[in-house]
């Protein structure tokens, strides 16, 4: 028998988290009370749980997509979203249309088109 009392409560903890499916909570209590290098692994296991994992990642290493999106407009010259939009709707079959779609699309169908 375990007579242990912090291991209990650290066990109980794990397992209300798991039964729960509270895993990005529990990551990031556990990041809290972490050394500064495991506080890092905390974070990023807790990233992978969230809803977007890929945008939580990004935060992280510290590029915010919200400032990502903002780069790339500036950048692209137009909404960052049409343009993922546009460039979504291009077949992959060789056949590419570009009809209806705007210029920067068209110019990036050339380069999928060489193959």
């Amino acid at each position: 028998m375990v007579s242990e009392p912090e291991l209990l409560n650290r066990a109980s903890t794990l397992d209300s988290a798991l039964s729960q499916g509270l895993y990005s909570n529990f990551c990031s209590e556990q990041a809290q009370t972490a050394s500064p290098d495991l506080t890092i692994l905390w974070n990023y296991l807790g990233a992978q749980f969230e809803a977007h994992p890929q945008s939580a990642t990004l935060t992280l290493l510290g590029y915010p997509l919200e400032k990502l999106n903002a780069s790339l407009d500036a950048i692209v010259g137009e909404n960052v979203d049409q343009l993922a939009h546009d460039v979504s709707q291009l077949s992959t079959n060789g056949d590419i249309s570009t009809e209806g779609l705007d210029n920067n699309v068209r110019f990036l169908s050339v380069g999928i088109n060489c193959d």
